[in-house]
């Protein structure tokens, strides 16, 4: 375990207690500058692909026109300067080598392709004056933020990026994962209550029915990788996917796929994202839970929802897309590569994450409950039955042949019952007795003239 190296070099030093303190300041360090720099790169990935979506360039303008015009050669030593401007050039051409297959152009254009925007939304969000609302809970305002970005960067530490590259390791890493990561609805709900704010209340409470629905068949997906491995143990689920592709767990058993598909649903629930993003609605809601808040708190609550969607990534690939093996034997020795093909399964994953975003229509409350309860619940149920039946394979391959039917039919019967239940669950809820059927058509729609009849004998009004 890293942690444990880096504080065994620390201790000589400064003693054991002050040694894992400042490991475990090292370690929150990187993971910060891990989730900082992944949400700039994401925010921009996301509006480039949103653009590409709905047929416009997006950010274009933002970035270097002029090489002559960067200041670097007035603000560095003169060979400095020119060093770092040839840097620039430099990178701006194998950019443009690699964006080539979509450009069809060598060079990258003035602006860059609003690159700049990496660098000017932190400097943005920087800026703004922080405001708290005269009649909030000051106190309470301003803990919130910190107590969702904490949550998100404490996932990171039983994370293994390879082979041996875990900050800490224990038997209960699912219990951790999920433990930690159901903190962050706490920091939600106080910042909607704190703000003093109706719309912020509602997304709050929105998020907590939101957030402990889909954490059932969240942690029943992830329930059943263990199960099929026979560990809590993060590293073990992730060496139980060493060899080849046919080893991941999403392609080994079937019923794991199925978990895979309820923790990518649940997934994009747990982390507010479209089409689950009823807790910060801007139709509805103005802007959820963080409506009352600027500048750098409302910065955090902005770095953790990416930093939750790598999390997502990164749970999603370790569980299920093999984690940080590539595939093949021969690559997987190269410990190296290890951080990098985790970290690239993860990329794809949140790309997934924002292509759904900007395709699919945002959830009704009653219907997102629904699917989750009725709908990826018994799913959920299913995957782990199905896996619990395929590790007890070996007591069942000593019985005999009479035993083994009978528990084929059994759980034939089991499964067929159970998915006709889901079925019948799923559909179309039922007609409230007592109300007028309601009429949509545009002639019911437009209001009625009434128009005066003269009586016998009455002069017509002209």
């Amino acid at each position: 375990m890293i942690s444990t190296l880096v504080a065994g070099k620390l201790t000589p030093l400064l003693g054991t207690g002050p040694a894992w303190f400042v490991t475990g300041i090292l370690f929150a360090a990187i993971f910060l500058a891990i989730a900082a720099g992944f949400a700039a790169v994401a925010v921009y990935a996301e509006r480039k692909i949103a653009s590409f979506i709905q047929c416009r360039l997006g950010p274009m303008e933002v970035g270097p026109h002029r090489y002559e015009d960067l200041p670097f050669e007035r603000l560095l030593p003169a060979g400095l300067g020119r060093l770092v401007n040839l840097l620039l050039r430099v990178l701006g051409f194998f950019l443009s080598l690699l964006l080539f297959p979509f450009t069809r152009r060598i060079g990258m254009p003035p602006g860059w392709y609003g690159l700049g925007t990496l660098v000017g939304d932190g400097v943005k969000l920087l800026g703004k004056e922080d405001i708290i609302p005269r009649e909030a809970d000051s106190e309470l305002f301003r803990l919130a933020p910190y107590i969702v970005f904490t949550a998100t960067l404490a996932v990171f530490a039983v994370i293994p990026f390879g082979e041996g590259l875990v900050a800490a390791r224990f038997d209960a890493g699912l219990l951790y994962l999920l433990a930690v990561s159901s903190l962050g609805v706490i920091g939600i709900v106080v910042g909607g209550y704190a703000s003093n704010n109706k719309w912020s209340l509602y997304g709050a409470m929105r998020s907590v029915a939101q957030v402990v629905s889909y954490e059932v068949p969240m942690g029943l997906a992830l329930l059943s990788v263990c199960v099929s491995v026979g560990s809590f143990d993060l590293v073990a689920v992730a060496r139980a996917q060493r060899g080849w592709i046919w080893n991941w767990h999403i392609l080994s058993n079937p019923f794991l796929l199925l978990a895979g598909v309820v923790f990518l649903f649940a997934a994009l629930a747990e982390t507010n994202r479209t089409p689950f993003d009823i807790p910060e609605a801007e139709s509805e809601l103005v802007s959820g839970y963080n409506t009352e808040y600027s500048g750098m708190r409302f910065a955090l609550f902005f770095l953790a929802e990416y930093a939750n969607m790598l999390v997502a990534g990164l749970v999603a690939s370790l569980f299920f897309l093999g984690a940080y093996s590539t595939g093949l034997p021969y690559l997987d020795s190269l410990r190296l590569l290890q951080p990098f093909v985790l970290l690239a399964k993860a990329v794809l994953v949140v790309l997934l994450m924002i292509v759904l975003r900007w395709t699919l229509p945002r959830y009704r409350v009653d219907r997102l409950m629904t699917l989750c309860w009725k709908g990826l619940l018994p799913l959920a149920l299913i995957a782990l039955f199905g896996v619990s039946l395929v590790a007890a394979q070996e007591t069942l391959l000593s019985a005999s042949r009479a035993w083994k039917a009978a528990w084929f039919l059994i759980t034939l019967a089991f499964l067929s019952s159970f998915l006709l239940q889901t079925r019948k669950g799923l559909g179309p809820m039922p007609a409230r007795t007592g109300v007028p059927p309601r009429n949509n058509s545009p002639q019911a729609a437009a209001p009625t003239a009434v128009v005066a009849t003269p009586a016998a004998g009455e002069r017509k009004p002209r």
